[in-house]
């Protein structure tokens, strides 16, 4: 069974404990918003990274990180019309990587954002209405994500268009096609306590202590991009650690 993560939710430190207790799996299906909450797999990367990146989210939505958005970086709609949150495209490697990546969009672009696969002649037309600056309600209507996520990712697409549209700014840039590679791998930035230095290790929050979680694929795949795992294994890489002596991830994007 997959060791569950818990982190302190302090300013600038996540601790990484075992749980004492397994959690219990319940009997009822999950409904569209826990489904969501969960986190699905995205552009490669897998359900696990993209709910452990949660709570880097909301630490830096409170800390004002990323800050209360009031435009939509896709169609320009106001806050005050429209609720506007945010996208990414990537959850790493790095957190850093992951925060930078994401870009405010109000709930009818993020969820056309992530329908777009399933239904890109439909993805197509929005695009053109954006660039057009005339969105038919009626086709793509405002509303909650989690409502919005279900409708749109659930339609059937529509015949091709024959006319073409140039991309245009954040949405015209995405990619039109779904990501078929490996998964992507979560690292974290810390400090090398033994040399002062900033390195990248493999996010041990997400994937535990022991790497337990990465295959042998993966962590060669990590190795062959620099990333020293048998060092962090070893201990060879010194981390913080709290008073328990569990290595401690201390968030170097605050400073």
């Amino acid at each position: 069974m997959p060791i569950q993560d818990r982190f302190d939710w302090s300013p600038e430190t996540v601790i990484f404990t075992a749980p004492s207790k397994p959690p219990q799996k319940s009997s009822r299906p999950a409904t569209p918003k826990k489904r969501e909450m969960s986190g699905l797999p995205y552009n490669g990367w897998p359900k696990l990274v993209r709910s452990g990146r949660d709570i880097h989210y909301y630490h830096a939505r409170r800390a004002r990180i990323l800050p209360q958005p009031f435009t939509c970086l896709g169609c320009g709609q106001l806050a005050s019309d429209a609720a506007v949150s945010y996208h990414a495209e990537e959850y790493g490697p790095t957190v850093e990587d992951y925060l930078a990546s994401c870009k405010p969009l109000c709930n009818r672009c993020h969820a056309m954002v992530h329908a777009r696969f399933a239904t890109p002649n439909r993805w197509k037309e929005y695009l053109r209405q954006v660039s057009c600056r005339t969105i038919d309600a009626t086709q793509f209507p405002n509303g909650t994500y989690i409502g919005l996520h279900t409708a749109f990712g659930s339609r059937k697409d529509t015949s091709p268009e024959t006319a073409s549209i140039q991309p245009q700014g954040y949405l015209g840039n995405l990619p039109l096609f779904d990501y078929a590679g490996p998964d992507k791998m979560a690292t974290l930035l810390v400090v090398d306590l033994g040399n002062r230095l900033t390195v990248e290790v493999p996010d041990w929050t997400l994937y535990g202590l022991k790497l337990q979680m990465l295959t042998v694929a993966e962590r060669t795949s990590l190795e062959e991009r620099g990333i020293r795992v048998e060092a962090f294994l070893t201990g060879a890489i010194k981390l913080p650690t709290n008073s328990a002596g569990v290595p401690r991830y201390d968030r170097l994007y605050v400073r």
